[in-house]
């Protein structure tokens, strides 16, 4: 080992060192594999950080190299985790939004069927009220024809009720002179009876 690996053998260890809580807690949270893990990031930035530190101080531009391209990938994984959340919060304001449209569109179509029972409930009763009318309008005409047919009815019984009277009137008119021709005859008999009594009573005295 070169005498300039041991400086930046020994950065690297007390950096490894400092980090095993941090891997430890990695490994009971479950986040051994998340590069992009928060804390992680953290650590490794300032892990970076030291390096470029160190290896200035040290003048171990192998390890200064290190340190930067270690900050280079600590950049890349915050770019990628700030890409994932605006990501995450578009989808979530995409969710939101396509959640109020269904809303707006789920109002429009409850809408669109109350306009529609209201239209199909006013069709119906304009139709009950036009079958009321006509029911109406039928039931007058009747009742109209009913009242004409009991008029003429009433006027036919009258005609024929003066024509009975008429003929009941002409029939006693005719019986009274028919009695009174048959008195007259009977008369006139009893008259030559009496005459032909006052003849026979002459000639027998």
């Amino acid at each position: 080992m070169q005498i300039t690996t041991i400086p930046r053998v020994a950065v690297k260890s007390a950096l490894d060192a400092l980090r095993l809580p941090l891997s430890t807690i990695e490994r009971i949270s479950g986040q051994s594999e998340n590069e992009a893990w928060p804390p992680a990031l953290i650590f490794e930035d300032f892990q970076a950080n030291a390096k470029q530190f160190a290896g200035g101080l040290l003048r171990d531009q192998t390890l200064v190299e290190e340190g930067r391209i270690q900050s280079v990938k600590v950049n890349e994984l915050r770019r990628s985790l700030d890409l994932r959340v605006k990501a995450e919060q578009t989808r979530e304001q995409a969710d939101a939004q396509f959640a109020q449209q269904r809303e707006a569109a789920e109002r429009e179509r409850q809408q669109a069927e109350k306009q529609a029972r209201e239209r199909e409930a006013a069709v119906a009763r304009r139709k009950r009220e036009a079958e009321q009318k006509v029911q109406a309008e039928t039931q007058r005409k009747a009742e109209a024809v009913a009242k004409a047919d009991r008029a003429r009815e009433d006027r036919v019984a009258a005609v024929e009720r003066n024509a009975r009277l008429n003929v009941a009137d002409a029939q006693t008119t005719a019986l009274a002179k028919e009695k009174k021709a048959v008195a007259s005859v009977e008369k006139v008999v009893q008259l030559a009876d009496a005459v032909e009594t006052k003849k026979a009573q002459r000639k027998s005295s």
